[in-house]
């Protein structure tokens, strides 16, 4: 079985609410990834991405919390707030504002290097 067959196999176990937080996810991680491309040609270097990161984490550690938690962790808005204890509704602000700043932190860094 190849490893295509194998992941098609394996959605097809799904429950509707695993779908349902898998197509979350997905389209949770092409959104932020699409955030950085949009950034610049560097946005999509991890190294650029942890130091953008990191400074995020100095002024507002829970924002850069809900970034790793969604984006590296895979964890649905509900998982996150629980984790984080917050409302589902401050982990949606948190991650829309995370991206922006995200987002201007790294196109900031694309046009000091040119």
């Amino acid at each position: 079985m190849s490893d295509v067959e194998h992941i098609e196999d394996r959605i097809k176990e799904l429950s509707p609410q695993e779908l349902a937080a898998l197509r979350e996810w997905s389209a949770t991680a092409a959104l932020l990834h699409q955030a950085l491309l949009a950034a610049g040609e560097h946005a999509d270097d991890p190294v650029l991405q942890a130091d953008a990161l990191n400074r995020l984490a100095t002024v507002d550690e829970r924002k850069s919390r809900v970034v790793e938690l969604r984006y590296f962790g895979g964890l649905s808005v509900e998982e996150t707030a629980e984790v984080l204890k917050v409302s589902p509704e401050t982990v949606m602000r948190d991650w829309k504002l995370a991206k922006a700043w995200l987002l201007r932190e790294l196109s900031s860094e694309q046009r000091d290097e040119s």
